[in-house]
């Protein structure tokens, strides 16, 4: 089998998708390709931007921070500085720290790692023994881990100066998140998860994601071949989570329809594009009455949950 791009090399991967059959070399141009596309597709970098990138040590934020910073040093019109998140899981966060750490001395860039102990007075293992000893078996840590984890990372790329805050969510992450949405029939948070980024409020730092058209296998057989280092551990927590039932159901229907992913996405964003002026009007908030952050509620998530810990 030929690599129907370079016509010469033996294909090591088939993307069913498209019926592109492409050797190695191909494949990773490929990925690093898209991921410039989908920059400029969606305007989510401009000239001399600072961008926060939201590094955990997995293997799609290792891998669009090694693709990014190529970019960067190639182009030079942005910056990066690195936020990484430490949620207190016991034996899970302090491997992939050590990655951080070590990409980040290699890559000489800025780095800033913040921690929901300092933050917030609590680890998440912690918060998880606080509600099972109030009884509360029906919040997940995921609930709070999502909420705290958006709130430092949005925190402190504001205190960063950054204009944009990068994050590795794929396609996978994004056709998920669309279809889980509208199983809740929750048209607030899902029309939010729009493809371009701009200033919803002064509080929040808009968010961009180069790899949202990129499937999650190939991000990792790009890792794979360019034996990028990664924490693959999953977190201990991630079980509880509802998505990982939607990402059974997407694995299902991929086994038929290998585009429906990518159409997912592809109809979530012709909404946006054909309605993104009244779908940005949607974004109406006010100030939170406990923390005075911007919310669409009286009381913002980030309060509701730690009341429920007080």
């Amino acid at each position: 089998m030929i690599c129907s791009n370079c016509k010469e090399k033996t294909a090591v991967y088939n993307r069913k998708y498209s019926g592109q059959k492409l050797c190695k070399k191909c494949f990773c141009k490929s990925i690093e390709r898209k991921v410039a596309k989908t920059i400029t597709k969606y305007k989510m970098v401009s000239k001399n931007d600072k961008i926060a990138y939201g590094l955990s040590g997995g293997k799609d934020s290792v891998t669009l921070l090694y693709i990014m910073d190529k970019m960067q040093r190639e182009h030079k019109n942005f910056s990066i500085d690195i936020i990484t998140v430490d949620e207190g899981i016991e034996k899970y966060r302090e491997d992939s720290i050590k990655i951080v750490d070590q990409i980040v001395e290699n890559l000489n860039l800025n780095y800033n790692l913040v921690t929901f102990k300092e933050l917030y007075g609590f680890t998440l293992d912690e918060i998880v023994k606080i509600l099972i000893k109030k009884g509360d078996l029906e919040t997940k840590a995921c609930s709070y881990c999502g909420v705290l984890r958006r709130r430092a990372l949005n925190n402190t790329a504001k205190e960063l100066g950054a204009k944009k805050l990068a994050t590795a969510h794929n396609l996978d992450d994004e056709a998920e998140t669309i279809l889980m949405n509208i199983t809740r029939s929750d048209i607030t948070r899902l029309l939010r998860y729009d493809p371009i980024p701009y200033e919803k409020h002064p509080h929040f730092v808009p968010r961009i994601k180069p790899f949202r058209e990129i499937p999650e296998k190939e991000i990792t057989l790009y890792a794979y071949y360019k034996n990028l280092p990664i924490h693959s551990i999953e977190c201990p927590y991630a079980s509880e989570s509802m998505r990982r039932n939607i990402k059974t159901v997407m694995s299902i229907l991929e086994q038929k329809n290998p585009s429906v992913k990518f159409n997912l996405l592809k109809f979530y964003d012709q909404i946006f594009m054909k309605n993104q002026a009244d779908l940005q009007k949607f974004d109406s908030f006010k100030a939170c009455i406990k923390c005075n952050e911007p919310t669409s509620s009286e009381i913002c998530k980030f309060c509701e949950l730690m009341e429920k810990i007080s």
